[in-house]
């Protein structure tokens, strides 16, 4: 399969699961689009993305994965900007733990790249995923209650 228009110029090497249909590869422009200017704003290198599909849509698995040393990351469904911004913010942080640190880069990320719904949406999916995310947001929520009482 011939590559898109739109993947050429990336900052980073491109591939797909063979066989994938053109239809399939095109709904993951906006996402890869989104995912390439991030990358360029925060001047990170990432060197290959690389986009797994199933003809079963009932198959499941985790939907992204950065692997730091190699500076790749491999999408499934994960075809969204909250998954984007999850995987940017391991490649931000160096770290592949879901820890406070990551936390708090991830929501810095939702609260730069997402607004309305998409923002509220991405913090309460976060939130209830990672008991990490949810500790770095009750802190933040008291200091912005003690700064408006102050």
């Amino acid at each position: 399969m011939a590559k898109p228009t739109w993947s050429k110029g990336l900052s980073f090497a491109l591939s797909v699961q063979k066989g994938m249909p053109p239809r399939i590869l095109a709904t993951w422009e906006e996402s890869i689009l989104f995912l390439d200017r991030i990358l360029r704003e925060h001047k990170l290198d990432l060197y290959h993305v690389y986009i797994h599909w199933h003809e079963d849509p009932e198959l499941t698995h985790y939907c992204g994965v950065t692997y730091l040393d190699d500076k790749r990351m491999a999408f499934c469904s994960g075809n969204d900007k909250e998954t984007m911004l999850h995987e940017i913010a391991h490649l931000e942080y160096k770290e592949s733990e879901h820890n406070e640190v990551w936390a708090g880069k991830l929501i810095d990320l939702h609260e730069k790249y997402l607004t309305g719904k998409a923002l509220e949406k991405a913090n309460a999916d976060l939130v209830k995923d990672y008991k990490a995310a949810e500790r770095v947001f009750k802190r933040r929520q008291r200091k912005v209650k003690v700064a408006r009482e102050g």
